[in-house]
């Protein structure tokens, strides 16, 4: 995808649409086509995005939106800006926030850059303890079990 020379085509009218979309990535397509336009060396570009891109998370934060992916999105600018320490303090934010999408942390091509850091692996860690004890306790309480689903009912 990197490589299709009409990449903006199809980029372009998907990232209008989703300003906050975290559907099957951490961050929005605008981010992910910042990640494809530096990986293509087009950094002028790719700046731009993630500028835009903070913005839209930035201000959504300041008009009372908590949700922990919009912390995710800050963490990967922060990487596409090449700071580090920012985007682990965003990370640990969104984790404090209730990010638990540990999975797809782990398979993100931009926070990658991260994976050597002990806080990502700390952050990673607790996000799978929690997730973890979330399952557990649904277990006791029966929430787990789905069989009953599929009995016929009387």
């Amino acid at each position: 995808l990197a490589d299709a020379p009409d990449l903006e085509s199809h980029i372009e009218p998907l990232m209008e649409r989703s300003a906050a979309t975290y559907i099957t990535v951490a961050e929005t397509i605008r981010l992910r086509y910042a990640y494809v336009l530096a990986r293509r060396g087009e950094s002028a570009k790719a700046a731009a995005q993630v500028a835009q891109a903070e913005k839209v998370a930035r201000d959504r934060i300041a008009a009372g939106n908590q949700g922990p992916g919009l912390k995710i999105e800050l963490a990967a600018a922060a990487v596409l800006r090449k700071d580090r320490q920012a985007a682990l303090d965003w990370l640990e934010r969104a984790v404090e926030g209730g990010y638990r999408e540990y999975a797809q942390i782990e398979l993100d091509p931009i926070l990658a850059e991260l994976r050597s850091e002990p806080r990502y692996r700390q952050a990673i860690d607790r996000m799978r303890r929690d997730v973890d004890a979330q399952r557990a306790r649904a277990g006791e309480r029966g929430l787990l079990d789905v069989t009953n689903l599929f009995e016929p009912t009387r």
